[in-house]
């Protein structure tokens, strides 16, 4: 992810900062996993809305996934040391 910033602790060695990596390797997955999945239902209902359907519920799921997924990722870095 660009512009992520990783705090080590000063406590332990090679070992902690390791497996402290190792963690927020996982929760920057965790969020990109989280980011990929709220643009998927775009892709899915954009060719109906070029084809001149309506897609007023497809239009509602995709917003609400989207904002969940923004305060996920808000709240999952907010919880380690990404800032």
């Amino acid at each position: 992810m660009p512009g992520l910033t990783i705090h080590l602790p000063a406590v332990g060695g090679y070992a902690h900062a390791a497996a402290f990596l190792q963690a927020i390797r996982l929760k920057a997955a965790d969020m990109a996993m989280t980011v990929q999945s709220s643009r998927l239902p775009v892709h899915w209902a954009a060719p109906r809305a070029d084809a001149g359907h309506r897609v007023d519920l497809e239009a509602g799921m995709v917003t609400a996934h989207a904002s969940e997924a923004a305060v996920d990722c808000a709240l999952l870095a907010g919880k380690g040391a990404i800032g």
